[in-house]
């Protein structure tokens, strides 16, 4: 794999730590610091389009390292991002195809889903209120934890803004002041967020930001000529995943309801089960999630067990997605960043597993294959 390509990821991996959870009025919040805080929402989430220039600097363990992208996006789900340091790599989404065209002038295929997902990793708190989250990387404005503070007024480049300040004192703890302009925009950000023992800073500037409505035409993809295409397959992404037939990896994990779920329990209760590994903020896991609570209610009572993990996403945020779905089947709900996903061969969001009652992998697939499911279920006799 491309070494850029791996840094680029991994940072990726430290934006992506969220922690989200139910909207809720913190104690140590003020008036002010609320009102504030609504006004930029609305203002992202009125927008058609969004354009900007985006730098982020994060000092971690001494060392300094700078990103800086230049970020068109239009609802619901177009993107044009060119990342222009440390490496260079352009996000294209046009609602129906997407890729990522890396440094090295090769082409890599990928789901608008995943197109979306990234590109809110790489623009920050504007391009996740932009799409509708809370999310600001490590944290959200809407977590219940986080005391938010009107602080005054500080200058950048002349200019005079309102600071907020958001402090969450449960894991990852962090503080936040966000740099907030009289039209409701967000020019800065700067964080020190403190998780595993160090302490990262981070500061994101956003320019010229503008939310002029961007003609749909304008994010059609349109690599150059002259780069290299690289062609996976349809199920590229579920090479690494466990081979039917074979045995599934054994787990106990506790349950996002309370208590513990294993598959030795399930297995010795049901004549399948259905394992799901899921993430919040996926628009694929969103979609899913109907048809997996359908299935769960149609066939729990023929021997189906369906058990959906996820260990991306903090309880609370979990506990809000599962109260906005009204979900009923089981969720597991590892530690944070837990093996499970790597023992299960999971890198993209949904993947699916059916387990027959020894155990062992019948059907796996990459997104929700309702038809592949369920025929695999009928197969055990589970319809």
């Amino acid at each position: 794999m491309n070494r850029s390509y791996t840094v680029y990821g991994r940072w990726c991996a430290l934006l992506m730590a969220a922690c989200a959870g139910p909207t809720s009025r913190a104690a140590g919040a003020d008036e002010r610091a609320d009102v504030l805080l609504a006004k930029t929402k609305a203002v992202y989430r009125a927008a058609s389009s969004l354009s900007a220039s985006q730098s982020t600097t994060t000092i971690r363990a001494g060392r300094s390292t700078t990103q800086t992208a230049v970020l068109r996006l239009r609802r619901p789900n177009l993107v044009h991002i060119e990342i222009t340091a440390p490496q260079k790599i352009t996000l294209m989404s046009d609602g129906r195809n997407a890729c990522r065209l890396m440094e090295n002038n090769r082409i890599v295929k990928q789901t608008t889903d995943q197109d979306l997902r990234e590109a809110e990793v790489v623009s920050g708190l504007p391009g996740t209120l932009f799409f509708g989250h809370d999310s600001y990387g490590f944290g959200s404005l809407s977590d219940p934890n986080a005391q938010k503070r009107y602080t005054g007024k500080e200058i950048l480049d002349g200019v005079d803004y309102d600071v907020v300040t958001i402090t969450v004192s449960t894991p990852p703890t962090h503080t936040m002041k966000l740099f907030i302009g009289r039209d409701g925009l967000v020019a800065r950000s700067q964080a020190e967020v403190s998780t595993q023992g160090e302490t990262v800073k981070l500061t994101s500037d956003w320019k010229r930001q503008r939310l002029d409505s961007i003609p749909a035409a304008s994010f059609a993809v349109t690599p150059p000529n002259s780069a290299g295409q690289v062609q996976f397959p349809a199920d590229e992404t579920a090479t690494n995943l466990i081979a039917v037939g074979k045995q599934a990896p054994s787990f106990s994990i506790p349950a996002a309801g309370g208590g513990v779920v294993s598959l030795a329990d399930a297995m010795r209760t049901h004549t399948a089960a259905l394992l799901n590994f899921w993430i919040v903020d996926s628009n694929a896991c969103r979609d899913e999630l109907p048809h997996v609570e359908r299935l769960y209610m149609d066939l729990s009572g023929k021997g189906l067990e369906v058990i959906a993990i996820n260990d991306r996403d903090p309880t609370e945020k979990i506990k809000r997605a599962i109260s906005e779905n009204k979900l009923t089947f089981t969720i597991g709900r590892p530690r944070l960043r837990s093996a499970i996903f790597k023992r299960y061969g999971v890198h993209a969001y949904p993947t699916n597993y059916v387990v027959d009652s020894k155990g062992k992998v019948v059907f796996r697939c990459v997104g929700f294959d309702d038809a592949g499911i369920k025929k695999a279920l009928a197969q055990l006799g589970v319809k």
